[in-house]
């Protein structure tokens, strides 16, 4: 029997990478095309139709440096460890076609206040997957030796988890930000958050990173910082991000930076901040930071906001 590779379907165009495609499906049984089919680790996933059932299996099988591709099929995955993105240009996907504020393949953890991966290797991509991190956990976080790290048309869910400060998107979970990996781009993901979580993004000693293009959805109650920089090492660029507070909901602190040890380390222009963000652009050093065209709405207002033109 012939395996699928149709033309122009998504079996046989994705993705466009120079390595091979590994195929992961939620459960030990799963359906492709109406037919039905057994996940089994002992497969070589090299199809759908052969699909493993753990990520980490995927990941054994990757070439490092090779540009495997790791497709995690429709439905809830789950690991119990931290997945370690130790090879580098391994691209972990879901499917392409999928709507970004949720996505049709889910990634968690069962283990109690456990990362989902840790990416320490260079040239990783991260796409098309709802990322739920467990509480108290940072659901992505990267090492010194993530360059080029790349995560996009994500949904991250940090309603689903309870409250707590020490859950965190994606970022440098340590407390001494001494993650400088460089080059790494965050763009056009989802952020949904309920309760006093930890920050969305917490990008540590990043060199040269961009931040552009997300949507921070805050549903409920006092959000202390949507992102945080930390470190004293980092430089890059916040653009054209929007940070709303829905629901009756407040921010307090929108694009948090620290002391940096450079003038003009950081750009942030172009972010749009709710009404009740009340320090949309905070604690960046007096000379850190650079800030245009950053927008602060105004509930109801006929101008729709006004310009923000400070670090508070």
């Amino acid at each position: 029997m012939a395996y699928m590779t149709k033309y122009g379907s998504f079996w046989g165009a994705v993705p466009v990478h120079r390595g091979r495609v590994f195929w992961v499906a939620p459960s030990a049984s799963y359906y492709i095309e109406g037919r039905s089919y057994s996940a089994d680790d002992g497969q070589p996933g090299d199809s759908p139709e052969r699909a493993v059932v753990t990520v980490n299996q995927a990941l054994s099988y990757c070439t490092d440096g090779a540009g495997d591709v790791i497709v995690l099929l429709p439905g809830a995955h789950t690991v119990s460890t931290a997945l370690t993105m130790s090879k580098s240009d391994v691209h972990l996907t879901g499917l392409q076609t999928s709507n970004f504020l949720r996505p049709c393949a889910s990634l968690t953890q069962s283990t109690a206040a456990t990362t989902i991966m840790t990416v320490s290797a260079a040239d990783v991509e991260i796409c098309n997957l709802r990322i739920i991190p467990i509480t108290a956990a940072t659901a992505i976080t990267w090492t010194t030796g993530a360059h080029r790290l790349y995560i996009h048309d994500c949904s991250f869910d940090m309603a689903t988890p309870a409250a707590n400060v020490a859950t965190i998107g994606a970022g440098h979970a340590g407390t001494t930000y001494t993650s400088a990996p460089a080059n790494v781009l965050i763009s056009h993901n989802y952020f949904e958050v309920t309760g006093a979580q930890g920050p969305a993004l917490k990008m540590g000693d990043a060199k040269d990173f961009i931040v552009e293009k997300n949507v921070i959805a805050f549903k409920g109650g006092t959000w202390a910082n949507a992102t945080l920089q930390g470190g004293v090492l980092g430089w890059g660029i916040y653009r054209d991000n929007e940070l709303h507070a829905l629901k009756d909901s407040t921010i307090t602190a929108g694009i948090t930076g620290t002391d940096l040890t450079s003038t003009l380390s950081v750009a942030i222009y172009r972010n749009f901040f709710s009404g009740t963000n009340s320090k949309p652009i905070e604690d960046w050093g007096a000379t850190d930071a650079t800030i245009a065209e950053n927008y602060k709405t105004e509930v109801g207002a006929a101008a729709g906001g006004v310009l923000w033109s400070s670090i508070t």
